[in-house]
């Protein structure tokens, strides 16, 4: 009888050691999904986002392409464009663009 009664209620330390280990363990799970979430969410956005295109002109040739840019989201968004190229540059104006497209026959 007594060895049972024993078994059936731990110690209060024990289940209180117990408790804390289990909500510690919680806690560190919450964290790692919370991690791997953000991770994801990231490598989802990098890999929609980022683009190449490649142009072989040919020397003097002047060269105009345009490349639209969509958000990934619903809701306007600010863009970055980089080239490390000083010979090409980005059109920044609605007269210019429209220039080039009719000079390029688009």
């Amino acid at each position: 009888g007594l060895e049972a009664e024993v078994a059936l209620n731990p110690p209060p330390r024990l289940e209180f050691a117990e408790s804390e280990v289990r909500a510690k363990l919680l806690a560190d799970i919450d964290a790692a999904r919370r991690r791997a979430k953000r991770a994801a969410v990231l490598e989802k956005l990098r890999s929609g986002i980022s683009g190449r295109k490649v142009i072989r002109p040919s020397y003097g040739e002047l060269c105009f392409f345009e490349h639209e840019f969509k958000s990934p989201a619903d809701r306007d968004c600010v863009f970055e464009v980089r080239c490390d190229d000083p010979d090409i540059s980005l059109v920044a104006s609605t007269a210019e663009w429209r220039a080039l497209r009719a000079a390029s026959g688009l």
